[in-house]
Protein backbone atom coordinates (compact mmCIF):
# COMPACT_ATOMS: atom_id res chain seq x y z
CA UNK A 1 0.00 0.00 0.00
CA UNK A 2 1.61 3.35 -1.05
CA UNK A 3 -0.83 5.85 1.52
CA UNK A 4 -2.34 5.92 4.02
CA UNK A 5 -5.92 5.13 4.19
CA UNK A 6 -7.11 8.84 3.55
CA UNK A 7 -4.96 9.18 0.51
CA UNK A 8 -2.02 11.18 1.59
CA UNK A 9 1.33 10.10 1.31
CA UNK A 10 3.22 8.51 4.60
CA UNK A 11 5.20 10.68 6.44
CA UNK A 12 8.67 9.60 7.10
CA UNK A 13 9.16 9.10 11.12
CA UNK A 14 12.09 10.98 11.74
CA UNK A 15 10.36 14.50 10.07
CA UNK A 16 7.01 14.12 12.26
CA UNK A 17 6.40 16.78 14.60
CA UNK A 18 5.51 14.45 17.37
CA UNK A 19 9.16 12.84 16.69
CA UNK A 20 10.93 16.60 16.54
CA UNK A 21 9.00 17.67 20.51
CA UNK A 22 9.64 14.10 22.10
CA UNK A 23 13.82 14.76 21.41
CA UNK A 24 13.02 18.42 22.33
CA UNK A 25 11.24 16.85 25.42
CA UNK A 26 14.82 15.02 26.85
CA UNK A 27 16.47 18.31 27.30
CA UNK A 28 14.10 20.11 29.08
CA UNK A 29 12.62 17.37 31.65
CA UNK A 30 14.85 15.55 33.12
CA UNK A 31 12.30 12.94 34.58
CA UNK A 32 10.81 12.48 31.33
CA UNK A 33 14.49 11.95 29.87
CA UNK A 34 15.08 9.41 32.48
CA UNK A 35 12.23 7.48 32.09
CA UNK A 36 12.89 7.81 27.95
CA UNK A 37 16.34 6.29 28.61
CA UNK A 38 15.33 3.61 31.40
CA UNK A 39 12.36 2.09 29.36
CA UNK A 40 14.46 2.05 26.04
CA UNK A 41 17.76 1.32 27.29
CA UNK A 42 18.23 0.25 30.64
CA UNK A 43 15.94 -3.05 30.63
CA UNK A 44 17.31 -5.17 27.85
CA UNK A 45 14.96 -7.96 28.30
CA UNK A 46 11.93 -5.98 27.19
CA UNK A 47 11.57 -5.13 23.63
CA UNK A 48 10.14 -1.60 22.69
CA UNK A 49 6.94 -1.64 21.32
CA UNK A 50 6.56 -0.52 17.97
CA UNK A 51 6.30 3.38 17.66
CA UNK A 52 4.16 4.55 15.15
CA UNK A 53 4.62 8.33 13.98
CA UNK A 54 7.87 9.31 15.65
CA UNK A 55 11.36 7.50 15.56
CA UNK A 56 11.88 5.95 19.41
CA UNK A 57 15.76 5.12 18.69
CA UNK A 58 16.04 9.14 17.95
CA UNK A 59 14.48 10.33 20.98
CA UNK A 60 16.34 7.53 23.06
CA UNK A 61 19.77 9.36 21.46
CA UNK A 62 18.76 12.55 21.89
CA UNK A 63 17.57 11.06 25.67
CA UNK A 64 21.64 9.81 25.74
CA UNK A 65 22.74 13.23 24.41
CA UNK A 66 20.92 15.12 26.84
CA UNK A 67 22.54 12.89 29.90
CA UNK A 68 25.57 13.39 28.68
CA UNK A 69 25.12 16.79 28.08
CA UNK A 70 23.71 17.45 31.85
CA UNK A 71 26.85 15.49 33.01
CA UNK A 72 29.04 17.43 31.44
CA UNK A 73 27.78 20.99 32.35
CA UNK A 74 26.13 20.86 35.82
CA UNK A 75 28.46 22.58 38.55
CA UNK A 76 29.18 20.30 41.16
CA UNK A 77 27.60 22.22 43.93
CA UNK A 78 30.21 21.33 46.07
CA UNK A 79 33.52 22.04 45.03
CA UNK A 80 32.29 24.46 42.01
CA UNK A 81 34.07 22.18 39.34
CA UNK A 82 32.18 20.09 36.63
CA UNK A 83 30.20 17.28 37.93
CA UNK A 84 30.82 13.75 37.02
CA UNK A 85 27.42 12.13 37.89
CA UNK A 86 24.19 13.31 37.44
CA UNK A 87 23.04 12.39 40.38
CA UNK A 88 19.44 10.86 38.95
CA UNK A 89 18.85 7.53 39.11
CA UNK A 90 19.58 6.25 35.63
CA UNK A 91 22.96 6.43 34.74
CA UNK A 92 24.48 5.04 30.92
CA UNK A 93 25.94 1.97 30.98
CA UNK A 94 29.67 0.84 30.44
CA UNK A 95 29.77 0.35 26.18
CA UNK A 96 30.67 -3.06 25.15
CA UNK A 97 34.07 -5.17 26.14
Amino acid sequence: MSGTSDGRAPVDPVATEAGRLLCAGTYLDPAYRDRVIEELYVHEERFPPPSYGFDASRVLAHALRALRTRCCTAPDRASGSRCRTTGSSVRPRAGPR
